[in-house]
């Protein structure tokens, strides 16, 4: 079929003009046509189509006619548009981002780079594409780079990690990467695409913050420890004879002097608390114990606020294996809490139920200060951290 035979009345009209300069390619420059145009059905479908023709002359090199194919690509026309809107979603979505997002291959040249990052390195998108990623990198990190790409297979396609990124002036910012391989249908890594985020600040705030600690820990463990000191020594009579009713007062405040000095050393290793990895010393402990001794050691607080704090009915024979000085913590926050913000004469009840394992609910006898689930809500950590009562589980204690 030619193109003179055809005709241009089914012709698609914006694509007539086109369709004309073919025809002309090919009766007069004499020369192959392979274009794509759009033809109407008779019932008015618009069609994509694919024309290859081929002229043939007399042997006077006249035109005679073009003989060729004509195949219908609407389908594959379909498609490409699909894919299309779907890159423009895409990179409208990427290029609105704040984050830092590049693509490069596995020999660690960029094939995409958002308008963040181009920003952040102050290069344009031109001369970041077929460039190294390792140009925007301290040398002594390419080594742990390259290992840690390589690392990446299909099981575990997804990792993090921060390295240092350099900008314009010179200076390196710390980048905090989500980075995700990506693999063709034999298996093989084709890409990665990563996406970060400048944490400079935050890293530099969370030294500041070890520095205070420290500093903090240290003020606070020189007073403690000429206190602790001054307790055993009255402890230990050696300075005279303790009055009866003086003495338990003063086993409390060195008992309570040694769990601060412990939560001081927790307080040097906070570090480890915010990752998650502090150490606690697990044991059983009769919930009866826990109340006994938490009502013991807060009385002078209660009394000085005219408050009282008793055990509310029968205490179940129960033990919770958990940290006995993080549990008194819990204790102490919540009992001195009550007894701050209760009407004078409040009388603070302190009961414990098992319901598959060990609970304790503080609450008072007038005007509601702690509800019954309060404990349950406040031992959900707002981090995401355990705490040690989270941790522990109640465990029957032979009578």
């Amino acid at each position: 079929m030619s193109p003179p035979e055809m005709g241009t009345s089914n012709v698609y009209p914006d694509d007539r003009e086109r369709f004309l300069e073919a025809i002309r390619e090919i009766t007069e420059n004499h020369v192959p046509i392979d274009f794509e145009y759009r033809l109407v059905t008779p019932l008015g479908e618009i069609r994509f189509v694919r024309e290859i023709s081929e002229p043939e002359f007399d042997e006077n090199g006249v035109h005679v006619r073009s003989l060729g194919t004509v195949q219908d690509i609407t389908e594959r026309k379909q498609v490409e548009e699909a894919l299309r809107e779907s890159e423009s979603r895409y990179q409208s979505i990427v290029e609105d981002q704040t984050e830092l997002i590049i693509r490069f291959n596995t020999d660690g040249i960029r094939t995409f780079a958002n308008q963040a990052f181009c920003r952040f390195v102050g290069k344009s998108s031109d001369d970041l594409m077929g460039a190294s990623l390792y140009d925007d990198v301290p040398r002594e990190e390419w080594e742990y780079l390259k290992a840690h790409f390589v690392s990446l297979t299909q099981e575990n396609n997804r990792s993090e990690y921060i390295n240092q990124v350099i900008r314009p002036d010179g200076e390196c910012r710390s980048i905090q990467w989500v980075d995700r391989a990506i693999f063709d249908d034999q298996g093989q890594v084709v890409e990665f695409q990563c996406v970060g985020r400048d944490i400079t600040e935050r890293k530099e705030i969370d030294k500041m913050k070890s520095e205070f600690i420290s500093i903090a820990s240290h003020e606070l463990r020189t007073p403690l420890t000429s206190l602790m000191g001054a307790l055993g020594l009255i402890n230990s009579s050696l300075v005279g004879k303790i009055p009866e009713k003086v003495a338990p007062i003063l086993e409390i405040a060195y008992r309570n002097s040694e769990r601060l000095s412990r939560l001081i050393d927790d307080i040097l290793s906070i570090e480890k608390l915010d990752a998650g990895k502090s150490d606690f010393s697990m044991q059983p402990l009769p919930i009866s114990s826990l109340i006994d001794q938490a009502i013991s050691e807060h009385d002078g607080y209660g009394i000085e606020h005219n408050v009282s704090f008793v055990v509310d009915g029968d205490v179940p024979n129960v033990a919770i294996l958990g940290d006995e000085d993080r549990l008194m913590q819990v204790f102490s926050n919540l009992m001195s809490n009550a007894a701050k913000y209760s009407p004078k004469g409040t009388v603070v009840q302190l009961s414990a139920s098992e319901r598959g394992g060990a609970f304790v609910y503080l609450y008072r006898m007038r005007g509601k200060v702690f509800p019954r689930n309060f404990a349950r809500r406040y031992l959900k950590s707002s981090h995401g951290r355990k705490t040690p009562m989270q941790r522990s589980k109640a465990e029957r204690v032979s009578a």
